[in-house]
């Protein structure tokens, strides 16, 4: 698409806007736009993106179909309102599971063999970084706890992991879903960001999974279980820092550290004296800590 440039004034050269785009996102006379400068180009963006509300209906024969995904992923998608019928009973318990672990929405209607539920929540783009401070924050101080409670055998204490990872699911599904419709201030970051959010969300179903095995089979980890366990922690740590405090150093020893971690974590877990699904968990932890390392960009010392 060509436009021409005109001038007004001695040194003002002005560019009209299509009108298409214009009206699809609701810019009027004396609205502000967003101008971000790209080597050679310019991106031209509204300064708060319009969200035009989206609905969806879902029916259900038999409580086996539904999948808590069911009630996700059309709410990262950026659907305001789901009609929900359904033909077993017991589908309605698991919807109001679901809507309890998904931040805004609310059971608006509810008939026989049908519930609407709708996002009564706004500003999904707002206070994103503070967001995404506190989950990384939450995990890490979550995990830091667990150590002790591992020392110490403590299997009680291991359910705040559990907790933590409900707490934080919610928030993370606020942040993918506010990602989705609005991006990121950032708009380059937007696919980095929202992958790396949807990281966290594995690594905190991980350790959650570790607690609720230790509980169920009545049994902690041994030494060098533990020891790995830390290890894996530290690693943790090591990411976090270097997306919030670049350092080339810290950038250097968070890849070599990880041969090393990989190497004990795949030597332990052929000890017939470890627990085979507990190592399967931790090396999926570490695993998706190391990928999420591909959005550190060590060239411009930031967050890809």
């Amino acid at each position: 698409m060509k436009r021409k440039v005109s001038q007004i004034g001695p040194a003002t050269l002005m560019v009209s806007l299509p009108a298409a785009w214009a009206k699809k996102n609701n810019i009027l006379k004396g609205h502000e736009i967003e101008l971000t400068e790209s080597d050679h180009s310019i991106i031209l963006s509204p300064s708060t993106i319009s969200h035009q509300p989206q609905s969806m209906d879902i029916s259900f024969n038999t409580a086996k179909e539904f999948h808590k995904r069911s009630l996700e992923i059309p709410y990262i998608e950026g659907i305001d309102e789901l009609r929900i019928s359904y033909n077993d009973p017991k589908v309605i318990d698991l919807v109001q599971d679901g809507v309890e672990r998904l931040h805004g929405l609310e059971i608006v209607d509810q008939r026989k063999n049908q519930v609407v539920i709708k996002n009564i929540a706004r500003g999904e783009n707002e206070e994103l970084d503070v967001l995404i401070r506190r989950i990384f924050l939450m995990l890490i101080n979550s995990v830091q706890e667990s150590i002790e409670y591992l020392k110490s055998g403590d299997l009680v204490g291991l359910g705040n992991l559990v907790n933590a990872e409900k707490i934080s699911s919610k928030l993370i599904h606020f942040c993918l879903r506010g990602l989705n419709l609005y991006g990121y201030k950032n708009k380059k970051k937007t696919y980095a960001l929202f992958t790396t959010i949807w990281g966290i969300e594995q690594v905190l179903d991980h350790y959650a999974d570790v607690a609720e095995h230790l509980e169920s089979s009545k049994k902690t980890l041994n030494k060098k279980e533990v020891a790995v366990y830390e290890s894996i922690f530290f690693y943790l740590k090591s990411y976090y820092q270097l997306l919030y405090k670049f350092d080339t150093k810290d950038f250097v020893q968070f890849y070599d550290y990880r041969k090393g971690l990989e190497q004990n974590i795949k030597s332990l877990a052929t000890d017939p004296n470890s627990d085979k699904i507990i190592m399967t968990y931790l090396y999926g932890i570490y695993d998706r800590i190391y990928h999420m390392g591909i959005f550190v960009n060590p060239s411009s010392r930031d967050f890809i």
